[in-house]
């Protein structure tokens, strides 16, 4: 039922390693990375302030959209953004309701049961799938050829190459299917990274020791540089 709708088209549509090539964006992960960083942590300071505690999950969820929505599609948003707010809450609202949307999907005959929640969540991937869709038809509008500035125009490349080169996996590379990989770099991107962010901040606030060995490492090999990705190598407890 409800599963048809949320499709996983990445085995069929893609050769994730020929799109993964193309976009040749470690270095530019790791530039976005660090601006994100540091604008959450100001953004942080400006509306928390110091020595006073809060609940950093806004915060989180913030970042990881951001970092998603600008490799996918070169979006950046500010904090308070309508739209970045969109999305915080509908996969939110999505995560609350998998269980009956699961349950009714194995067993049909609860549907009745369920049929509210199971229509407003489905409204609610539609939403998330009509606006990142719109997305990317405006980047198809203005892709120019061999220029690959995020995911976006690397989809769009695959599709056109496949279609040059008679591929049989052309067919399969429809502009729809293509919209839905980029709203599983959502779907799969943001729930497991703001949560293991989210554990890892909890595990730390209730252990002081593994806060001290984290800062007398951060201390000693980066010292008052900002990190960035070349001192992973480097800092093996952190």
């Amino acid at each position: 039922m409800w599963s048809s709708q949320i499709t996983d088209p990445f085995g069929p549509v893609l050769d994730g390693l020929a799109t993964r090539r193309k976009l040749a964006i470690s270095e530019k992960l790791s530039d976005l990375v660090d601006d994100v960083v540091n604008e959450t942590v100001e953004t942080m300071i400006t509306n928390e302030g110091i020595g006073k505690p809060f609940n950093p999950k806004t915060y989180i969820y913030m970042s990881v959209f951001n970092i998603i929505a600008s490799s996918a599609f070169g979006k950046r948003y500010s904090f308070d953004d309508k739209e970045l707010k969109f999305l915080e809450e509908s996969f939110e609202y999505f995560r609350a309701n998998t269980n009956p949307l699961f349950l009714v999907d194995r067993v049909p005959i609860l549907k009745p049961f369920y049929a509210n929640i199971v229509n407003n969540t489905l409204q609610t991937v539609r939403s998330l799938s009509s606006s990142v869709k719109q997305k990317y038809l405006d980047r198809l509008k203005v892709h120019s050829k061999g220029e690959i500035h995020d995911f976006c125009d690397a989809l769009i490349e695959a599709k056109e190459e496949a279609i040059a080169d008679e591929k049989e996996s052309a067919s399969a590379l429809t502009d729809v299917n293509l919209s839905l990989v980029i709203l599983n770099l959502f779907f799969a991107g943001s729930d497991t990274t703001q949560y293991m962010m989210r554990w890892i901040i909890l595990l730390m606030a209730n252990n002081i020791e593994m806060q001290l060995r984290m800062r007398h490492e951060i201390n000693d090999i980066i010292g008052d540089r900002v990190a960035d990705n070349h001192h992973k190598n480097d800092c093996h407890y952190v």
